[in-house]
């Protein structure tokens, strides 16, 4: 993407198809660069072999309206990481940069519809962010998959997830061993609130502070 200018990704279908699973997660739509005006809607995303979106750099936009079909029970729905939030690297800056919570700085994940997979011994991730990533989740209805972000524990140089706002979600958990929180947050700061959450989870959600 290019600083000023608008991309948009629509009316598709991205079919992960048969073959080996990528083991480190490249993205089957991958999105980085400047820009802060994209937009990706209305596509569906059959995922089979890697997760489904991957968003890096000083970059944001918006994600809505998509089905995110993970009941082949791979990859994980959406990674951010702002490594390079206001040139910087690892996230560093964006963890020196102010929490702007309720504005536009933030990829905002809204009103998709994820659905997990047919093992409901099985649980993917909704959502994952590393490096300072930025994100806000709501309006989604999900099924048989969990939030979650890494922490600065996880490993190397790089930071955590940096903010979150998550709220208005219908979270729904069918059949299959109990699950340890459909919420699970590892870094940053940010609010959890107005969810609908049923089935079998057990707690709510966990947050830790590395």
């Amino acid at each position: 993407t290019k600083l000023g200018g608008l991309s948009r990704v629509t009316g598709m279908t991205f079919d992960g198809g048969l073959g080996p699973r990528d083991g480190y997660n490249p993205g089957m739509l991958v999105i980085s660069g400047l820009s802060q005006s994209w937009r990706v809607d209305h596509v569906r995303f059959v995922v089979t072999r890697t997760l489904a979106v991957y968003v890096g750099g000083f970059t944001y936009g918006v994600i809505a309206h998509n089905i995110f079909d993970h009941s082949a029970g791979a990859g994980n729905g959406i990674t951010i990481f702002h490594g390079s939030w206001n040139n910087g690297v690892f996230g560093d800056q964006s963890f020196a940069d102010d929490l702007y919570l309720g504005t536009e700085k933030a990829v905002y994940m809204e009103d998709n519809t994820f659905i997990g997979p047919t093992d409901a011994n099985v649980i993917k991730f909704v959502h994952d962010s590393y490096q300072g990533g930025r994100g806000v989740f709501r309006h989604n209805t999900v099924t048989n998959m969990i939030y979650a972000n890494h922490g600065s524990d996880s490993g190397g140089r790089l930071r955590g997830a940096r903010s979150y706002e998550i709220y208005d979600n219908t979270m729904n958990r069918i059949g299959g061993v109990q699950y340890p929180g459909v919420f699970n947050t590892r870094s940053g700061n940010g609010v959890i609130y107005i969810n609908t959450v049923t089935g079998n989870f057990q707690p709510i959600g966990t947050h830790s502070n590395y």
